[in-house]
């Protein structure tokens, strides 16, 4: 093989099996995983209802209320787990913005002058 010249492989913008293969099936996960991710994350921030219970005697039963329905109480909730989750899958969707800082020339504030009418 020459040096610098390639003779074989893949060709220059081919792109890598693998790779085309792993994103393909990580985009049809996502298509099945993304609907159910919004009811996922409310879940995750308001907890799961559940029955309230109360002690009657030796007995554990339902909280029930005046209309005779059971009064349900949410276990569980982590609001700010569910935003940190929600962050972190954000990251894959919305490419970061890297900082920029404007200065003048050699690192100076920058100089603005105004020009009105006339001058």
């Amino acid at each position: 093989m020459a040096p610098g010249r390639k003779t074989g492989g893949r060709k220059k913008g081919t792109p890598n099996h693998v790779t085309t293969g792993a994103r393909e099936r990580i985009l049809k996960l996502w298509d099945e995983v993304y609907p159910t991710l919004g009811d996922y994350y409310r879940r995750l921030g308001e907890g799961e209802p559940v029955p309230m219970i109360k002690k009657d005697g030796e007995v554990f039963r339902p909280v029930i209320d005046a209309a005779g329905n059971e009064v349900l109480v949410r276990q569980g909730a982590d609001p700010g787990k569910a935003f940190f989750a929600a962050m972190q899958l954000l990251e894959y969707v919305l490419p970061k913005q890297a900082r920029v800082e404007h200065t003048g020339e050699d690192g100076e504030a920058i100089r603005v002058i105004v020009k009105t009418e006339g001058e």
